[in-house]
């Protein structure tokens, strides 16, 4: 990747938090979840720019938690 890119990496991941941690907007909304296919977008490109990237791992590391918490098992993309 690209060294400029990493540096997007913080910016990425303030999205991200801003996503899981926002209140309930029903233009983006879907089975409850805000923006769900720009957060897996944004995940997928987290994974790109944090490979080999131990500092930009660190960055994500709290949200990667954060969406693991609030993922419901329960649900899935049928129901």
């Amino acid at each position: 990747t690209l060294p400029h890119l990493r540096k997007l990496v913080g910016n990425l991941v303030r999205i991200l938090k801003n996503l899981v941690l926002s209140g309930y907007e029903p233009e983006h909304d879907v089975g409850g979840i805000c923006d769900p296919f720009l957060q897996v977008n944004i995940l997928r490109l987290l994974r790109v720019l944090a490979a080999k990237d131990p500092e930009a791992a660190d960055q994500m590391s709290d949200i990667l938690a954060q969406v693991a918490t609030n993922t419901e098992t329960a649900k899935n993309a049928g129901n």
